[in-house]
């Protein structure tokens, strides 16, 4: 009897370390996961996986090389800083699974010319998480 006490504290033990050591933030961070289909040409592809739960809303920041502007993109462009060169979508209402932003760039980019990001609120209030799109 002993024994099996004293491994049952044990596990408990092991929980809450766990816990502790697991930040929230990173455990959010495996629901969202966003990456590049395609970074070159004229016609650019960014693919988001969700997990459920999904979150409320996913911010898509796209930074655009200089000289270039958007022709059109699905779904529709949320906001547009030309000071910046940075434009950004509001992804709501987001279901389990895959969705896609196509933009449709006025010339061609090169490998290297892209760079952004995602952002969603933390499911464990620990406020905004962000992810580089790869």
């Amino acid at each position: 009897m002993n024994t099996r006490i004293r491994h049952y504290w044990a596990g408990i033990s092991c929980l809450i370390l766990v816990g502790m050591l697991c930040p929230g933030s990173a455990l959010a961070e495996e629901g969202v996961h966003a990456w590049y289909l395609n970074r070159t040409g004229n016609k650019i592809r960014i693919a988001i996986d969700i997990k459920s739960p999904p979150p409320p809303v996913v911010i898509v920041m796209q930074k655009i090389p200089e000289g270039v502007t958007i022709v059109s993109s699905q779904p529709r462009l949320q906001k547009k800083d030309s000071e910046h060169g940075e434009v950004k979508w509001l992804l709501r209402n987001l279901k389990t699974g895959r969705t896609e932003v196509v933009i449709q760039m006025s010339r061609e980019v090169v490998a290297g010319e892209l760079s952004g990001d995602i952002r969603w609120q933390s499911s464990f209030g620990k406020g905004m998480v962000r992810q580089t799109i790869e």
